[in-house]
């Protein structure tokens, strides 16, 4: 369920990124969001790890379920009603 939020959610922002950036800069711009996207992987199992400290696992799994759901609808529907795809 994870791995099909996570589609919905990369493929628009990849389409999106590859409309508005120029051919010139789009090694470069992938480049750096690739950049963030990997260094901020350390910084969410830092999260996970102190979240996991104080709560249980069923209660911490079940709410970011829930968050990217939540995004999941959230965010298709906002970049639909501002940009064509």
């Amino acid at each position: 369920m994870i791995s099909i939020a996570i589609m919905f959610i990369n493929v628009p922002i990849q389409t999106f990124i590859q409309k508005s950036t120029p051919n010139e800069y789009m090694s470069r711009m992938f480049s750096i969001v690739g950049m963030i996207t990997k260094g901020g992987m350390p910084l969410g199992a830092l999260v996970y790890g102190i979240v996991l400290n104080k709560a249980l696992v069923h209660w911490t799994v079940m709410t970011s379920a829930l968050l990217m759901l939540i995004v999941l609808v959230v965010f298709p529907v906002s970049v639909l009603k501002n940009h064509e795809l």
